[in-house]
């Protein structure tokens, strides 16, 4: 009772939707762009308009800058953490975003444009939606303020950290070239720098053992297993950075993703080098 029927006898009902809550999604972490690029991405639906907060860092202060940004490096961002702005050179942009309602909305973001410069370098931006901060019932894994350290670059770095050794090589994005001569430094998270050195003609430079780019920092416990897990030097913490006369490239040091020893039933050691006895 109550439903209205056509003319054949079949029932109809209609209804309205509601307009969907604001969502934003920003590339987080270390995001790098090819020098000419675009990026990193910003996706958003029903956010009118956003403030863009960012800051060039030269090469010299990113490893004096990396206990302030850590948590951007790791990706994690919450509504709650804050940048001390004040001891960088920074800007703020606000930027409107017109688009039909509930249709999410791509939008490259050129931050070093934004930050008044030009061509490479390495920008910390923070992205604010005003219109997400109101929003009732948000996702805990969507915070109205996001961040990105985002690299414009021509350098292509890659890095992996061992135990006993590692190696970085450098080469250029555009032409895939081997890069002689670019300087390499190894930085811990509090900014120390642990390591300085210069590709080879390959574009190479091999690292030592990971226990002297991270000094694994004593932890004690009731357990020596968790003890000497706890102690382990620490890859996750690294930044590399290699950098020519005109350009820079950062990179984190975790990077492990389908390489790890477990996938190929290799003993492995968190002591970083140290000799074991066998027997």
């Amino acid at each position: 009772a109550g439903v209205a029927l056509t003319s054949d006898g079949t029932p109809t009902v209609s209804f309205t939707t509601g307009i969907g809550k604001p969502r934003m999604r920003l590339d987080r972490g270390i995001y790098t762009v090819q020098a000419g690029g675009s990026g990193p991405l910003l996706w958003t639906r029903n956010v009118p308009a956003v403030a863009v907060r960012c800051a060039p860092l030269p090469r010299e202060k990113v490893a004096a800058l990396l206990p302030m940004v850590a948590r951007v490096i790791g990706g994690y961002d919450r509504d709650d953490a804050t940048l001390p702005w004040s001891t960088v050179r920074n800007k703020q942009t606000a930027l409107a975003l017109d688009g039909p309602v509930d249709k999410w909305k791509k939008t490259a973001l050129d931050v070093v444009a934004l930050c008044g410069g030009a061509g490479r370098g390495v920008v910390l931006a923070e992205v604010s939606a005003q219109a997400m901060k109101a929003a009732a019932n948000r996702a805990w894994d969507e915070p109205w303020q996001q961040r990105v350290l985002a690299n414009t670059t021509d350098l292509g770095v890659v890095t992996k950290i061992g135990a006993a050794s590692g190696l970085v090589w450098v080469v250029g994005l555009r032409g895939g070239k081997p890069v002689a001569g670019a300087q390499v430094g190894v930085y811990t998270k509090e900014g120390k720098q642990t390591f300085i050195g210069k590709t080879d003609a390959d574009g190479l430079v091999r690292l030592p053992a990971l226990a002297t780019l991270a000094p694994p920092t004593p932890k004690p416990s009731d357990s020596p297993l968790r003890e000497e897990y706890a102690s382990a030097p620490d890859a996750e913490s690294l930044l590399v950075a290699a950098w020519t006369a005109d350009d820079v490239a950062i990179v984190a040091g975790d990077w492990k993703e389908g390489i790890n020893t477990w996938r190929y039933a290799v003993p492995s050691t968190w002591r970083g080098g140290e000799p074991s006895v066998r027997g």
